[in-house]
């Protein structure tokens, strides 16, 4: 297959999801808004996403008549189209029918028939007649012209815990364990008297407390597996007719749903949902980091290093906690952020506004009044033409120094463990590194898979909670090797099975850390229910920060702080560089440095605060360990430099998300140009690597 099969010859793909399924008792409208796309330059469409009821009316009766029609005009209108299987919600009479397709939540209640993600994981009746419809469908459509792929159901998620999914949740664990005997010493189940003694007293996990993390851990392993063979069965229906056309799958809200390593090799490329929304607050800017660590992750799932962003707000969206509309420039400023860090193509949720539905007052292109003279439409327009004058950089690549290391498994475990600091989770923590390589101008990839550390000069690991002899071994390697490693509190405490190790923590990385840690005091975080939060209006003294601070060795006046978190360390080869500065552990170390053959690891005792990331980041670059996009240029906060390289030519991407007018000079390999960026927007520039002349694009 051509795996630039998905992209649009010559054209940026720019799109948007389109349901005129919703619209077939007004034919007028679907040909009106085919006309308007042509006007506001969207070349693409996303179809048929929750179309089963329209496509299968009636048991087993199937009508494609309004579908050729829409697709009639599609082709004439030389708009291309990923075609969606309707695997994401099937027609209520089914579950009349058959009612064990209805997923079955913790608490053993079934859902409701009116909503979607609502499907049972394993009913056999229920793949039987997915089958047919994504069979029947391709079958009909298949030598379209317009047809650039197939949009694999919906944003997968959730779980289901009827009977049918819990016997093979069985079947899973019997395959990996063998015996009880080995699944009870791997989730410690004498714990409270849990062990097991036959595979049919073995449950679906709870929604109480998470009394054995193992079973946590590997119930999410389960549902990753059962989430996939769903989405397999809609795969191999429609590649039977089509093999030749790529398949993807619109992921959104990866970091709890699945393991993304499962999924990324059955797609032909890699799709997200991203929904950009900021809220025009104090800080706001900080969310950048977010989005680019999403973006990281995506681009990182395959080696080609790009991904579709195949749904986002043009406007508003339901997924914050306010519906703002964006404000003038923010939707280029917003767009332009993926493109800097990977994405190849862009597509709006939604074209039209619905009448009615859960997402009728959604953020959409075309609202109620069907207008195409809007704010929204002109900057749509305005977007899609500027995103052509960049159509150049697909397939090119971001190349990093640097990565972060984000194991979904690892994020699981730790939600799963009732570590000492409560709530604790991961993400933040790996964003807050992503915020500390953007501040200094700096590109980061997020990886996941062992076999990635040796291509990056340093990896941070943010509380690599789970470790096995895999991860522990490609960390020696890459240090061995020259590499810079920095990891934090929590390190290599457990098992992949989410058993503490024996001996002293960090467990398989101490003679790598050059150290060992003797215990972890963890300070009230402050939040909601806490007792500082309880206690804060008492008549009581006011309460300590639950912040431990911690200053460096060679400069005493630098000081940065720990959220809550303090790890009592003792080193052995290791060498100290920053003190605790609280409590009794006042002057045991914070921060330490091993030499390991021909590369460094820097233990940081605890979980330390954007300042320290850039600040530590900044000092690794003046030690030339690590380059910045633009050599000796720190864009202010809110601003981003990212850049794509070809064999050929490289497309520079300054991208101002501050809410600030923004001035940049540019180094000298730039022919020190100045970019004037206004309060929200985006400059391109391409520069040739052969003449090393400039172009400015945008």
């Amino acid at each position: 297959m051509n795996m630039k099969s998905w992209m649009l010859n010559g054209s940026f793909g720019c799109g948007c999801d389109y349901n005129p399924d919703q619209w077939l008792e007004t034919p007028e409208i679907i040909d009106q808004d085919i006309e308007i796309m042509q006007q506001l330059g969207i070349n693409t469409v996303n179809l048929g996403i929750f179309s089963w009821s329209r496509l299968e009316p009636v048991l087993g009766d199937y009508d494609f008549t309004w579908l050729n029609a829409v697709l009639d005009k599609l082709d004439a209108a030389n708009i291309a189209y990923f075609m969606a299987t309707p695997g994401a919600a099937f027609p209520p009479y089914l579950a009349h029918i058959y009612p064990e397709v209805l997923r079955v939540d913790r608490n053993g209640c079934k859902h409701q028939i009116v909503d979607r993600n609502n499907y049972c994981l394993t009913s056999p009746v229920l793949r039987k007649r997915l089958m047919l419809v994504c069979d029947k469908l391709a079958r009909e459509i298949r030598h379209r012209p317009g047809l650039l792929g197939w949009h694999l159901n919906n944003e997968l998620s959730g779980e289901c815990c009827c009977e049918l999914c819990v016997n093979e949740w069985r079947k899973f664990l019997r395959s990996k364990y063998c015996t009880t005997a080995k699944l009870n010493q791997a989730w410690w189940s004498d714990f409270s008297g849990n062990r097991f003694v036959d595979w049919c007293e073995i449950p679906p996990v709870s929604n109480g407390n998470k009394v054995l993390p193992g079973m946590h851990l590997d119930w999410q392993r389960f549902v990753t597996l059962r989430q996939l063979d769903y989405l397999m069965c809609e795969k191999e229906a429609v590649t039977y007719w089509t093999p030749d056309l790529p398949v993807t799958h619109n992921s959104w809200r990866v970091f709890g749903n699945f393991d993304w390593r499962k999924f990324a090799p059955e797609l032909d490329f890699v799709s997200a949902d991203v929904y950009m929304q900021y809220q025009l607050q104090p800080g706001d800017w900080q969310h950048m980091s977010y989005y680019t660590f999403l973006y990281s992750l995506y681009r990182n799932m395959k080696k080609c290093g790009n991904f579709a962003l195949m749904e986002t707000t043009p406007s508003s969206s339901f997924v914050t906690p306010s519906c703002r509309l964006k404000r003038p420039g923010q939707l280029e400023s917003n767009v332009f952020e993926a493109v800097a860090n990977g994405a190849d193509a862009i597509s709006f949720f939604q074209w039209r506004a619905g009448r009615g539905g859960l997402e009728q007052y959604h953020g959409s292109i075309i609202t109620h009044d069907g207008r195409s003279d809007t704010r929204v439409a002109a900057d749509v327009k305005a977007l899609n033409a500027k995103l052509q004058r960049v159509a150049g950089v697909r397939t090119a690549r971001v190349k990093s120094d640097c990565a972060i290391w984000f194991d979904p498994e690892n994020s699981w475990l730790i939600n799963a463990s009732r570590l000492p600091k409560p709530k604790f989770a991961l993400l933040p923590e790996a964003v807050s590194v992503m915020r500390g390589f953007l501040r200094n101008g700096v590109s980061a990839d997020v990886i996941s898979e062992p076999a990635q550390m040796s291509a990056y000069k340093l990896i941070v690991a943010p509380s690599a909670y789970l470790m096995n002899n895999s991860i522990a071994g490609a960390m020696e390697k890459f240090v061995q090797a020259g590499g810079t490693l920095l990891l934090t509190a929590f390190s290599g405490w457990s098992d992949e099975n989410g058993l503490s190790f024996h001996g002293s923590f960090p467990g398989l990385l101490r003679n790598l850390a050059g150290l060992r840690v003797e215990n972890c005091d963890v300070a009230d975080d402050g939040e909601s229910g806490s007792i500082a939060s309880i206690m804060q209006n008492a008549e009581y003294p006011p309460r300590r920060s639950s912040r431990q601070f911690f200053s460096l060795i060679d400069s005493p006046d630098q000081c940065f702080s720990s959220r809550a978190v303090a790890e009592l360390v003792h080193l052995e080869s290791a060498r100290p560089l920053a003190w605790w500065q609280d409590d009794f552990f006042a002057g045991s170390p914070a921060l330490s440095c091993n030499q390991y053959g021909a590369g460094q690891v820097y233990y940081m005792a605890g979980l330390p605060d954007d300042g320290f990331y850039k600040e530590f980041i900044r000092q690794l670059i003046g030690k030339q360990c690590i380059k910045q996009i633009l050599p000796g240029v720190f864009p202010p906060d809110g601003v981003q430099f990212q850049l794509r390289s070809s064999s050929t030519c490289e497309w520079l991407f300054i991208i101002n998300q501050s809410g600030a007018p923004q001035h940049i000079r540019l180094p000298e390999a730039w022919q020190q140009l100045s970019a004037e960026l206004p309060e929200y927007g985006a400059r391109v520039l391409k520069r040739s690597l052969t003449d090393g002349s400039i172009e400015i694009l945008l």
